[in-house]
């Protein structure tokens, strides 16, 4: 079992990883760009000149070596100059600026206008001049190729606005790239892209997959966590566009702001479960819970808000500070309260901080600016990712472990109550037992003196009677009798259940002991006009048993079996040998006995058929009885019977006593 989740262990981290892996790679792609240095650009503000005034007033641009240009919030409008490398060879480089909603390129090429392009993220993509699929819009919101020609000077003027609806702008930082590398980049993005996302649909269809087939909530916030990000990303890179809206670039601004929204309420209630918020740190639950409402309460403003950016850049602006406090409060009662998952939450946290901080680095020119360093942030934040799928695996197991505990708990508490309550109850059944037992003085003693007096009477040792007082005594003495039956049968059970019931064995002839009890009945029987046969093996003989049970045993089944046969009727009395054990039958023809009957046959105070008045003459104990003293020597009892045709009661008894 441990050798499977070992394994199992191993498969999710290789599948996790390669996410990453892909991730990477795909950030890899942008080899072959180059930042225009800021002395080739300069801009001016756009006061609504068209492209001749502006060209011809060139006192009025300002160089970004000079003054760099600077982004506020909200609408902006401006113009853009770019002087590109004069060459020696015809070329066709690729000129990208980030994601300006509207761009308009005027091309001049040695002081003559030569091209007019229309581009920009909200213009649909078959406007857009030499459109590259996969394009990344954050990098690359204006790509579009421009022909050089050798000795040439060439010169772009762009008119750029944008209200900063689908994203914001960072400023007038121009890209150039080669043609080969745009057209080996878009293959390469193509492919690394259908990877990526074919490993993060396998990854989410494993984990809804255990949701489903474990209820865990958890697995179901990160699935939508996961699915967010991979939403965002879709959009960050250009794919929604291509492949869902390409006439529509402003749905985008929609999927995009619903995509981050639905990830951060995912990833604060996945937070929440996932360190168990609510048992280890009440108050930052209730923090971590309201960041939630937060940002569920941004997905209704994505439908509301004519310009949303700004207000949504402004609500993360104050809710990424108290995320990051959060967070922190977190990553410090973790380890204060030594949780289970502190240090899995440490390295996730870790990951994404030291990430951030190596990009930040790397833009500052602190460190290598290449591809690593530059995309350290996403690499961390998939890393933090593969750590939190790796500790949602422990957490479960802990949870598993835990309800284990609870269980076994659970289980030795009922067990005391149980062992507390079989003595209770053993306890006050020996009571019982015991009173029946030292009862016995005091209940036999009137009863015999009563029946005996009655049986003086009834000899007319004191005079004679009239039949009126004869009758009467005839009731006195067979109730007395009868109770007598009846207190005997009751402490004889009380014994056995109280364990003081023993047996007085001997060795005694069978066949005399069942002839003694068929002659004790016979005489009933005749008065019922029941036929009473025997039929004894000639190798039945002597047995060793306690004799008076045995008799006990013989005359309470031949009198059920006279008292329940009709006149007319028969019953027949059997033994045999088999083996060490002999067994005696006692068969008649009476009325038979339900099967539902059958089943209580042999307890306590259970009669059954449907003569009332014969039921009347019994105790309801002397099969019970006769079944205990049946097992008391070793043996067993069994009853067949069909309704109509009769029943037959057979026991078996052992010859000698089996060694102890």
């Amino acid at each position: 079992m441990k050798g499977r989740r070992a394994f199992a262990h191993a498969f999710a981290c290789i599948v996790l990883l390669l996410p990453l892996a892909c991730q990477a790679a795909f950030f890899m792609t942008g080899q072959g760009r180059a930042l225009l240095p800021r002395s080739a650009v300069a801009y001016r503000v756009d006061d609504g000149s068209g492209f001749e005034q502006v060209f011809a007033d060139q006192a009025r641009w300002v160089s970004q070596s000079d003054t760099p240009f600077v982004v506020t919030p909200g609408a902006i409008r401006v113009w853009a100059r770019v002087d590109l490398p004069i060459v020696e060879r015809p070329q066709r480089p690729y000129v990208g600026i980030g994601p300006w909603e509207d761009i308009e390129y005027f091309v001049v090429r040695d002081g003559r206008l030569v091209e007019h392009k229309l581009l920009g993220t909200l213009r649909p993509l078959s406007e857009r001049p030499d459109h590259v699929t996969s394009t990344p819009l954050f990098l690359y919101g204006g790509l579009v190729g421009i022909d050089l020609l050798p000795k040439s000077r060439t010169t772009i003027y762009a008119r750029l606005a944008t209200e900063q609806r689908l994203l914001a702008v960072s400023g007038l930082t121009f890209t150039l790239r080669s043609e080969e590398s745009v057209l080996a980049g878009e293959r390469k993005d193509r492919i690394l892209a259908g990877i990526f996302y074919g490993v993060v649909l396998v990854i989410l269809l494993y984990n809804l997959g255990v949701y489903f087939a474990i209820r865990e909530p958890s697995y179901l916030y990160f699935v939508g966590m996961q699915a967010g990000l991979a939403a965002a990303w879709a959009t960050f890179l250009g794919l929604s566009i291509e492949f869902l809206w390409p006439a529509h670039p402003g749905w985008d601004l929609y999927f995009l702001w619903m995509s981050l929204f639905v990830a951060a309420v995912c990833l604060a209630q996945f937070l929440r479960l996932y360190l168990d918020t609510p048992r280890y740190f009440p108050r930052i639950d209730v923090a971590v819970k309201w960041y939630a409402y937060l940002n569920l309460l941004g997905l209704p403003l994505v439908f509301i808000l004519p310009a949303p950016v700004g207000a949504y850049f402004d609500l993360f602006n104050y809710a990424g500070p108290i995320w990051t406090v959060l967070m922190l409060a977190l990553l410090i009662f973790t380890f204060v309260r030594r949780h289970p998952l502190a240090l899995n939450l440490l390295i996730a946290i870790g990951a994404v901080g030291i990430g951030m901080l190596t990009t930040g680095l790397a833009q500052l020119g602190a460190l290598p600016a290449n591809d690593w360093t530059l995309n350290a942030g996403e690499i961390g934040s998939a890393l933090s990712g593969i750590v939190f799928s790796i500790g949602l695996g422990f957490r479960m197991r802990a949870l598993r472990e835990e309800f284990t505990r609870g269980l076994e708990a659970k289980v030795v508490e009922r067990t005391a109550q149980l062992v507390e309550t079989q003595k209770q109850l053993e306890t006050a059944n020996r009571h019982k037992s015991d009173f029946l037992a030292h009862m016995s003085h005091e209940l036999r003693t009137p009863l015999n003196s009563i029946i005996g007096f009655s049986e003086v009477l009834r000899e007319k040792m004191f005079g004679p009677l009239n039949e009126k007082q004869d009758d009467y005594l005839k009731d006195i003495h067979d109730s007395g009798r009868h109770l007598l039956a009846l207190i005997n049968d009751i402490l004889d059970l009380s014994k056995i259940e109280a364990g003081k019931m023993e047996l007085q064995r001997s060795t005694f002839d069978l066949p005399t002991a069942i002839g003694n009890a068929v002659t004790l009945v016979r005489e009933r029987a005749l008065r019922h006009g029941v036929t009473l046969a025997t039929e004894i093996d000639p190798k039945v003989a002597a047995i060793d048993a306690d004799e008076r049970k045995v008799k006990q045993i013989l005359l309470n089944l031949l009198s059920n079996a006279v008292k329940f046969t009709p006149e007319g009727g028969r019953v027949d009395v059997s033994a045999k040998l088999e083996a060490d054990r002999v067994e005696v039958a006692v068969r008649d023809t009476g009325a038979g006995i339900s099967t539902q009957d059958q089943a209580s046959l042999f307890k306590e105070f259970q009669q059954v058929g449907n003569d009332s008045a014969r039921k009347g003459e019994g105790t309801g104990l002397g099969l019970a009885l006769t079944k205990k003293f049946v097992e008391l020597h070793g043996g067993n009892i069994r009853v067949e019977s069909v309704l109509g045709k009769g029943s037959l009661f057979a026991f078996t008894l052992p010859v000698r006593p089996a060694a102890a």
